[in-house]
Formats: C-alpha cells, structure tokens, sequence
C-alpha cells in the first residue's frame, strides 16, 4: 500500500462592499462612504487583511469611525485578522468639494490563496452638482445716505431635485450698512 501526506491550502473568501449615503451631493456636503469588509472563508481565518480606499481628490477627508486604523492619505486600513464569517464595516466621512461625476474606489487584500477575487473589489459612484449664485445691485455707485437693494439669486443647474437646506452667506462691502 503507498501512502501520501497531503497538505490542505487553507482559502478563504474576503470581499467588500462599498456603498454612499446618497447618489448626489453638493459642493460643500458631507459625504458618507461605508465599506464592509467580510471573510466567508470555508471554515478559515483571514490575515493580514487590509482595505485599500483613496478617496477621489475632490473629496476632503474629515474622519472614520469606528476610531479605526485607516490612513486617509495612503487610503489604506489595516485591519489584520479576521474569523471565519466576520464583518468589519469602516464609515468615512468627506466634504464634496468640486463638481463632476465621481467614482470611489476599494479593494481588499489577505495573506490567504482566495477561492473568490471577483468580490474583493468594489465601488460607488456618485454626482457632485453646484448651485451657482448670482448677485446683483440696484445702484453701482451710491449717493451717501441712499437705498441700495441687492439681489441673490440660487439656481440649481443640476438634474436632481436638492431638499435640503441652502444657506448663502453675503457680507456687505465697506461703507454699506443693512
């Protein structure tokens, strides 16, 4: 009779979704990125596990939570050992700051041969619009002690319905008193 050891590969299935609070955003709003991260391994712990997220340059980081190991300028989280069938979730909080159409990108890595790597990429999507202001005043050049009467007006130029609050902040030049 012959005899052979065999030696199992341990594999495992880590992935990651990623998902936006909303589909559009204004400049100025805040951003809400969640990332999940999950090893359904077949019966097999995950190591060295680390998430990889740049936001795109038109998103200024603010912070993450939970007071997590993530490195906002590498975009890199380190999240290192995770069970068989955990979930970890990483939320990152950002400020729109340009228009455009966005695409924010995550990918996750472990030490362990995977079985899937379709999932371990993932990514959300989402609209940045503006609301331009336009100003206009009654009198470019006024007589002391006259009226002046200014206009503001806030256009949305986007293709989305905004519900939210808008607040416009106009200091008056030198000279002029409300």
């Amino acid at each position: 009779m012959d005899n052979e050891t065999v030696y199992p590969v341990p594999i495992v299935d880590v992935s990651v979704i990623k998902i936006s609070d909303r589909k559009v955003y204004f400049v100025d709003d805040i951003a809400v990125w969640t990332i999940t991260v999950h090893n359904a391994g077949n019966g097999t712990n995950a190591t060295n596990v680390t998430l990889k997220d740049i936001l795109p340059s038109q998103f200024e980081f603010i912070n993450c939570t939970p007071g997590c190991d993530y490195n906002a300028t590498t975009g890199i989280w380190t999240i290192g050992f995770m069970g068989n069938g955990t979930s970890v979730t990483l939320t990152i909080n950002s400020t729109a700051k340009a228009n455009g159409t966005f695409t924010n990108h995550a990918n996750v890595t472990c030490d362990e041969h995977e079985w899937n790597y379709s999932n371990n990429y993932d990514n959300a999507t989402v609209v940045v619009d503006s609301f331009p202001i336009n100003k206009t005043v009654s009198v470019n050049e006024p007589y002391y002690n006259s009226n002046v009467t200014y206009n503001l007006t806030v256009s949305n130029i986007g293709n989305y319905t905004y519900t939210q609050n808008i607040t416009v902040v106009d200091v008056l030049p030198d000279g002029i008193y409300y």
